[in-house]
């Protein structure tokens, strides 16, 4: 259990730094986004349609992965829940299962 416990949290550093890497990326992909239109603005022809298929292919890449680690991070914190209800309701049974057991072994009154 310590160990796939040790691998939940690694696993979830990993996620956490990812997501605070994409949003550092977030401002340096707008920056790109306004240099590259101003660039497709000033570029003739073909040039022009080059520069906005590259922004397309970088905005399109960008959201794919981000997509992608909000997911996981989604589906880890979901795991993360369900794992602490299941630790609830063992410990809940836990209880039960002490009290039945005192229950059993009360010595009954003599009425």
């Amino acid at each position: 259990m310590e160990n796939s416990d040790t691998f939940s949290n690694v696993y979830c550093s990993c996620l956490q730094k990812l997501q605070r890497q994409m949003e550092e990326c977030k401002p340096l992909l707008e920056e790109l986004n306004q240099q590259g239109q101003q660039l497709a603005e000033l570029s003739p022809g073909e040039g022009a349609s080059k520069v906005e298929e590259l922004r397309a292919k970088d905005n399109s890449k960008f959201e794919g992965i981000n997509s992608q680690v909000q997911k996981r991070a989604d589906k880890i914190s979901l795991q993360r829940h369900k794992s602490m209800e299941v630790c609830g309701s063992q410990h809940y049974l836990k209880c039960v299962m002490k009290k039945i057991i005192q229950f059993i072994h009360v010595e009954p009154k003599d009425t």
